[in-house]
């Protein structure tokens, strides 16, 4: 398929209404505007076709490649690079849905030499039927592969530096897939929808949080956000000040309700079962000691948890927290 035919055939499986190509990118790349639920991102398109293998190895995988050699990735300013491959027809077998291959254009940025990204079968067929998979390559490159329904998605959490994490996608990637045609363009609008929400709900609140849990203050990486007033409740918003960024463990205990937050003081309670296991080992030791005494808070005022939002937190889940009242 020809670089210009390959352009035509995303724009076609991802929707003119996402994706608008600006110029077609004979000259790699290709030129385009992503339409997000309220704003639009400038996107630079490195674009190839994923095909055979050709190294002995088709069986089990597949690989997409740049045009030949002398031909770098250059990003033009104000763009967001995408490294693409589309997997929408196979000479060796029957695609079950088109999936789109996102790998890292910026790790290859200014090469001019010939380069291939492989891709395990497994892995494209997995995308084909859950939606949504990640794989490490040998070298340690991320790979994402989508349905094309999620490609908005997608670009929003490369747009805005926050990866959407696979347990986030799963359901939403599972029910675009397999919805039928009729309804299948209203739940891709839901769940992009979703989606980009999610992701510009993560950004906000660990920018506030400056990427440190509130109850620990632990960084590395490692932190989410969570919503105080669950994302399921009615009437939740995805506000920094609905949210807190909390590791892993702290996430945890909280949608346990294992942990607590004074509305007013910020004062931070465990659960009589943790504080009880202080002893069992130096593990548990360290959870209950590393937990703040008070709440760490954004230095805004305006991003600082509503305290609202810890009383409906807490009449959602009647009768949950009556240990820390009592």
């Amino acid at each position: 398929m020809g670089r210009e035919n390959v352009t035509a055939r995303l724009q076609s499986l991802v929707g003119s209404s996402v994706l608008k190509i600006e110029d077609s990118g004979q000259r790699w790349p290709a030129l385009g505007v992503v339409h997000l639920p309220d704003t639009s991102v400038q996107v630079a398109l490195w674009l190839s076709t994923v095909i055979r293998s050709h190294r002995g190895k088709d069986p089990s995988e597949r690989r997409f490649e740049n045009p030949g050699k002398d031909r770098p990735i250059v990003v033009p300013t104000g763009r967001l690079p995408l490294l693409i491959g589309v997997w929408a027809d196979d000479p060796l077998m029957d695609v079950p849905a088109p999936v789109i291959v996102a790998a890292d254009a910026r790790l290859r940025e200014g090469k001019a030499t010939r380069f291939s990204v492989f891709q395990p079968l497994d892995a494209l067929r997995t995308a084909a039927t859950a939606g949504w998979e990640t794989r490490e390559s040998t070298s340690g490159e991320l790979l994402t592969y989508f349905h094309p329904a999620l490609f908005a998605a997608f670009v929003a959490a490369e747009h805005l530096d926050v990866p959407l994490r696979s347990d986030e996608v799963r359901v939403g990637a599972v029910e675009v897939v397999t919805a039928a045609a009729d309804v299948a363009e209203e739940r891709k609008r839901r769940v992009t929808t979703m989606l980009v929400r999610c992701v510009r709900f993560r950004r906000a609140v660990l920018r506030a949080y400056s990427g440190r849990c509130a109850m620990c203050e632990l960084g590395l990486g490692l932190v989410e956000s969570a919503h105080i007033f669950p994302a399921a409740a009615e009437g939740s918003q995805d506000q920094a000040w609905n949210g807190v960024a909390l590791c892993p463990n702290h996430h945890a205990a909280l949608d346990a309700h294992l942990a607590w937050v004074d509305p007013e003081t910020r004062q931070i309670r465990l659960h009589p079962s943790i504080r009880d296991a202080k002893g069992l080992n130096r593990a548990h030791a360290s959870f209950v000691d590393d937990t703040r005494r008070t709440l760490a808070e954004p230095l805004e005022p305006e991003l600082r948890p509503l305290a609202s939002m810890f009383a409906q937190r807490y009449s959602h889940y009647a009768g949950r927290y009556d240990w820390a009242l009592s």
